[in-house]
């Protein structure tokens, strides 16, 4: 994925769903990681919306048309502290354990990915980062509701 494609799963996020929806992302090379809340609007829905807008916008960008994605996006419910800890610990130190960036410094400065909006140093409006940071597996708060 290119960094222009990459940008794009940023800034698509607000014609998609509800600022505070996205919990986290981590963009890569050829997939990404969202860590939403669902809301009114359902996960296909909201999924329908991102992958349609994101194909119409390449294949414009590229000059083709046709299918871009190979299969349906994979989702899984979150009804557990433990889990939803464990999901974002994933995402965000999935660029380290991909071996994109070297350290956790260089983490914190990674482009496209979620942990500098949980560390302070960036600011994403979008990115539901207090309810990340107020839910812990002994905090009792849980996932979202899903």
């Amino acid at each position: 994925m290119t960094p222009t494609a990459r940008s794009f799963w940023y800034g698509w996020h607000g014609s998609c769903w509800k600022p505070r929806r996205l919990l986290c992302l981590g963009a890569h090379a050829e997939h990404v990681h969202l860590l939403l809340r669902t809301g009114a609007a359902p996960l296909p829905t909201l999924m329908r919306r991102l992958l349609t807008g994101y194909a119409v916008r390449f294949n414009h960008r590229h000059h083709r048309h046709g299918l871009l994605f190979q299969n349906r996006y994979k989702s899984v419910v979150c009804q557990e502290d433990l889990y939803f800890t464990e999901l974002v610990r994933y995402i965000h130190l999935n660029p380290l354990r991909a071996g994109i960036v070297a350290s956790v410094p260089e983490l914190s400065r990674y482009p496209y990915g979620g942990h500098s909006a949980l560390l302070g140093t960036t600011k994403r409006p979008w990115q539901a980062t207090e309810y990340v940071l107020g839910t812990s597996a002994t905090s009792g708060a849980g996932p979202p509701s899903l």
